[in-house]
């Protein structure tokens, strides 16, 4: 099982400082002004008859201060999952599904509890294939891929669904193509991933398949601002305007970076061996060394 570090280090560069400490098969987070949120999977070693040894799954949510603290526990289950955390308004959702001993999952419900600690319910059930959560001030999307045909092992069409943050039935956004995932969402629009690399955008308000755009391609990771989509390609970030319109501009070269961020002025991007800011308005290039071996 890995081990992992929660950390924090200043925007404009500092002392990196670890928050927590996790042993995990794997894990996800979501962070408030206070808190980090952390949901993570464990498998574990447990004796059975006979003095053989078998594997348990278990998961769990919990809170620590941003700067420091004891860890809550707000949710654990035996043989359940918690990933793809996300927090809308008060409450804190993610991905629930059944994980055996060997740490594979099978997502299949959206949990829901009070991100200051209380009941956890479900906020959406019988959601098999769920892959991706987010949320804006009203309301909490996710993508759904089903899963393969055990036969021809094809994909059945996916679809980006929603349901009101304050509890409702869940919506249908859009059908999309086969297996989306990585959902956002802005003012007007969601947004979603494919295998293939294409980030497409839809109104949220819903409407034909027809009228999905395809805003970038090539994308491992991808996000949002106000103006403009980034993304992640196998040497750096590019980042066009997120109506899809203008030209792609390659904005950081960074060697195999793994994930990224922004804020209102930068572009943050992180490979395996170090995190870069980038001020996105006054640097439309700018190049990161490859990391040293």
């Amino acid at each position: 099982m890995a081990k992992w570090k929660l950390s924090r280090v200043p925007k404009g560069g500092g002392t990196l400082s670890t928050l927590d400490d996790f042993e995990a098969a794997s894990l996800s987070f979501a962070i408030d002004d206070a808190d980090a949120f952390v949901g993570s999977a464990l498998l574990i070693h447990e004796a059975s008859h006979g003095g053989a040894f078998r594997m348990s799954a278990f998961g769990r949510v919990s809170s620590a201060p941003k700067t420091g603290g004891t860890r809550r526990t707000l949710y654990e289950a035996i043989g359940r999952s918690a990933r793809g955390l996300t927090l809308g308004g008060t409450q804190l959702f993610w991905l629930n599904g059944s994980m055996n001993g060997r740490g594979v999952v099978t997502v299949d419900a959206i949990m829901r509890t009070p991100k200051s600690g209380g009941p956890t319910t479900f906020a959406a059930m019988q959601q098999l294939g769920a892959t991706s959560l987010a949320a804006d001030g009203s309301s909490v999307y996710w993508t759904l891929e089903g899963h393969a045909d055990a036969r021809t092992s094809a994909w059945p069409p996916g679809a980006v669904m929603r349901m009101p943050i304050a509890g409702g039935p869940p919506q249908i956004v859009c059908a999309t193509p086969p297996q989306p995932s990585h959902v956002a969402v802005d003012d007007g629009h969601v947004y979603w991933m494919h295998a293939d690399g294409r980030v497409l955008r839809a109104a949220k308000a819903g409407g034909p398949r027809g009228d999905m755009q395809t805003v970038a391609e090539h994308a491992s990771r991808y996000v949002v601002d106000d103006a403009r989509i980034f993304w992640l390609t196998e040497d750096g970030v590019s980042s066009r305007s997120k109506d899809g319109a203008g030209e792609v501009d390659t904005r950081i070269v960074v060697s195999a970076p793994r994930t990224m961020a922004v804020d209102d002025s930068h572009v943050y991007v992180a490979n395996a061996s170090a995190l870069w800011r980038v001020d996105k308005r006054t640097m439309p290039i700018a190049v990161a060394p490859a990391p040293a071996n």
